[in-house]
């Protein structure tokens, strides 16, 4: 990098002149991006976590961050270096779970380095999903969810007391009536000690008590046919009063 100037002179007259100078820098292209985090567990609400993004080789003119694509501005938690090669988040939240990408671009090109950030949180809004009412022998499937990194682990109990049951998934092949009752699914996270329950009440019924009766399309032709009988009722008492001669007084 420099300025350079071409130099003229003849040989005869001894005059020399000088081209106007030109400058120009030689500038290497971008090679071996990384993305450096922590290396620790991390907690949402507890941790932080501090990324740096440099190059093996070049220089960066300009460096832009991404999480899973979507460009990252700075934020009251999130606080970026002045040349934006590192950025600082804290405290960590549940959000900040995902691939986080740096951009190094100069005149020459474009390289790119990733780090994958897992911050373990919850369980929580722990839910269970199934029928509250069901008909004698039939089968019964009730799921628990809860959102928790890493995946929670389940147990179920059934009106207080603990079952054989470790899955997400409670099965009663053929209900009985001794089946009613209250079934909690506790989702606990083993990473953060955290537990979270839901409880959900099944009642068991004879059969076909929970027949749901006629469909609406049918209640509305029963409600039809009852207004043209209705109608057709009226007309025809109309008509026989027209037929019925009116007696004489005299």
């Amino acid at each position: 990098m420099g300025n350079y100037t071409c130099r003229a002179k003849n040989a005869k007259t001894q005059r020399a002149a000088s081209s106007p100078a030109v400058s120009f820098a030689v500038m290497e292209a971008i090679s071996g991006a990384k993305v450096s985090g922590p290396m620790s567990v991390l907690f949402a609400g507890n941790s932080s976590a501090n990324l740096s993004c440099v190059a093996a080789s070049g220089q960066a003119q300009s460096v832009r961050w991404e999480q899973d694509g979507a460009a990252l501005n700075p934020v009251p938690r999130r606080v970026f270096s002045p040349d934006m090669s590192s950025m600082l988040i804290s405290p960590l939240q549940k959000e900040d779970n995902g691939k986080f990408t740096c951009m190094l671009t100069n005149p020459i090109n474009t390289d790119s380095a990733s780090y994958r950030m897992v911050v373990n949180y919850g369980p929580e809004a722990t839910l269970v999903s199934g029928e509250s009412a069901v008909e004698v022998d039939t089968k019964v499937v009730l799921t628990c969810s809860a959102a928790s990194v890493p995946p929670a682990n389940f147990s179920w109990k059934f009106n207080g007391t603990k079952t054989d049951v470790k899955t997400a998934q409670y099965q009663i092949e053929a209900a009985r009536y001794k089946n009613s009752g209250m079934y909690m699914c506790e989702a606990h996270n083993p990473l953060t000690g955290k537990t979270s329950t839901h409880t959900h009440t099944l009642s068991v019924k004879e059969e076909g008590e929970l027949d749901e009766g006629l469909s609406d399309g049918a209640i509305a032709g029963i409600v039809i046919a009852v207004l043209i009988a209705l109608g057709a009722a009226i007309a025809l008492l109309f008509f026989c009063r027209q037929k019925v001669p009116v007696e004489s007084p005299y």
